[in-house]
């Protein structure tokens, strides 16, 4: 299967995410092209027929960044790729606990922009790692942090086998 997996990343949660999620693809034998979305125009995503798209952003406010939805409403049509988006979010350690961020309606967001340009959406994700939004919370210590990369990472893994 041929997948084309585009990103945006702020922080590197999300790119490391996807890149969990695209080397356990490739471990089973697929050919994932991966890119942050900034160098990629999508006609490459368009001309190059892939079986599967993936798309993966951070979430900033329970929202898409704005400079990722307008480069997807700029994408050019396709028909009927499909299609999967992870959302990344921030999470904490709370009493030993991790608690996982919440997309709000990201996805959604991005599946209907998606949506209007020929993709079929597959399945939308959250995938989440250390919270970095530091106006509402203190940054993780580093045990904490371990924790939030190994619950992110086996969640971004859970993903890749879905």
């Amino acid at each position: 299967m041929k997948v084309f997996a585009r990103y945006f990343t702020g922080t590197g949660n999300t790119e490391r995410c996807l890149t969990i999620i695209a080397d356990k693809l490739r471990g089973e034998g697929h050919s994932v092209d991966m890119k942050e979305f900034r160098f990629s125009s999508g006609d490459d995503i368009r001309d190059g027929n892939p079986d599967l798209a993936v798309f993966a952003f951070p979430m900033l406010g329970f929202s898409p960044p704005q400079i990722f939805l307008r480069w997807v409403k700029r994408l050019p049509k396709v028909e009927g790729i499909p299609v999967v988006i992870v959302a990344v979010c921030g999470s904490l350690v709370v009493k030993g606990s991790v608690i996982n961020g919440y997309s709000g309606d990201a996805t959604a967001v991005i599946a209907r922009a998606l949506s209007r340009k020929g993709y079929s959406a597959l399945g939308t994700y959250e995938v989440s790692y250390p919270d970095n939004w530091t106006q509402t919370t203190n940054p993780p210590d580093e045990q904490n942090r371990k924790i939030l990369y190994e619950s992110g990472d086996e969640r971004a893994l859970s993903v890749a086998c879905a």
